[in-house]
């Protein structure tokens, strides 16, 4: 509340009550991209002397956006069951100027996944990570540089967990330019270019995937659909492995706490079967973004 007498801000109470992790500790981190770029990300650990640890790396929805060292229900629980959690702020992340913002050319192709491996990489020679113990997870647009280390077996990476992700580029074809950034602008959008995006397309590479995949189906929104149906069916088709549960409402924002609940317990119960995870009572599992 703001007070016109001293114009100062008095906190009046929260809409929810954080439950942090009992001794985790988040802090900001950054680290070099193959390419020399400076990653800054946010990390939490299980306890502030963690070694050796499962990794969980959370890929933010972006681009034009930025994770928060603030408090989130899915990092906490996350933390709870003894993972380290990196939220690399990957190149055509908003906040951390121009030089990061516009680094992201071509955002269907990996740079950004590359950028989250390696931020596995820095944290494994850190001594904090387990190097055979990680998955990548990402919400929509997160989702996709997640998806694109589903193929990659020398990385380490044991699952990949994409809630409504934005995975064929073939979907967007009906937008002119869409997935292109401002940095593009002095070049032009070829058809070479749409084809080069479509074969780093998650659901053009199902084929080639070697992990397990959690994947969250929504009920809104043609294009999220349309996308989520093509990554599914491509699995399918070629018979990759693939938990799938179906998301209820309009839920743009992640407001429908039940989708929240249903997905933070799917994905705990993803994580303990691939990774070797404690389960979460459902009580425990938190409502809060």
């Amino acid at each position: 509340m703001y007070k016109r007498t001293d114009h100062s801000l008095v906190r009046i109470g929260s809409e929810y009550r954080p439950a942090p992790a009992q001794g985790a500790e988040t802090r900001w981190v950054s680290y070099r991209a193959r390419d020399g770029l400076e990653i800054p990300a946010v990390l939490t650990l299980p306890q502030p002397d963690a070694r050796g640890v499962g990794v969980v790396v959370i890929a933010q929805d972006g681009p034009s956006t930025a994770s928060r060292s603030g408090y989130s229900g899915l990092v906490a629980m996350l933390a709870a069951r003894g993972f380290a959690v990196l939220q690399p702020q990957y190149r055509g992340s908003y906040g951390f100027g121009t030089v990061l913002a516009i680094a992201d050319r071509h955002p269907w192709r990996a740079g950004a996944a590359d950028d989250v491996e390696d931020g596995l990489r820095w944290l494994r020679s850190t001594g904090i990570a387990d190097a055979n113990r990680a998955c990548v997870i990402g919400r929509r647009y997160g989702g996709r540089p997640a998806l694109q280390l589903a193929d990659r077996a020398e990385g380490g990476v044991r699952c990949v967990a994409a809630r409504t992700p934005l995975a064929d580029r073939d979907v967007d074809s009906r937008y002119a330019g869409f997935g292109t950034r401002h940095s593009d602008a002095a070049t032009p959008y070829s058809s070479a270019s749409f084809a080069l995006d479509q074969l780093a397309s998650p659901a053009h590479r199902a084929e080639h995937f070697v992990v397990p995949v959690l994947g969250a189906r929504p009920n809104f929104d043609d294009v999220l659909v349309k996308h989520a149906d093509s990554l599914l069916q491509s699995l399918s088709r070629h018979g990759k492995p693939v938990d799938v549960i179906a998301e209820e409402g309009v839920d743009l924002y992640d407001a429908v706490a039940e989708n929240r609940r249903r997905w933070f317990a799917a994905l705990d119960a993803f994580l303990q079967r691939t990774m070797g995870a404690s389960p979460v009572s459902p009580a425990s599992v938190s409502a809060s973004p």
